[in-house]
């Protein structure tokens, strides 16, 4: 009997390429996704018409550092 649907070729564990790019893909995009839940708050309510990193200083609040620890968990 004839195959209707060609399946294509399967992705196996050992194609250690894709599935390191894979890992890395998911990793970094729950990452971004947990950092802007945990400060959307403080990126509403900044003022992005006149933000400046140069004139304001990179500040660094230990809000900040907590919630980068949390997102990479």
């Amino acid at each position: 009997m004839r195959k209707i649907w060609n399946k294509g070729h399967r992705i196996r564990a050992s194609d250690k390429h894709l599935v390191y790019h894979f890992s890395i893909g998911t990793l970094l995009f729950v990452f971004v996704a947990i950092l802007l839940l945990l400060n959307i708050k403080q990126l509403m309510r900044t003022d992005w018409e006149h933000f400046s990193l140069l004139e304001n200083g990179l500040t660094l609040s230990p809000y900040n550092f907590i919630t980068i620890l949390i997102a990479t968990g």
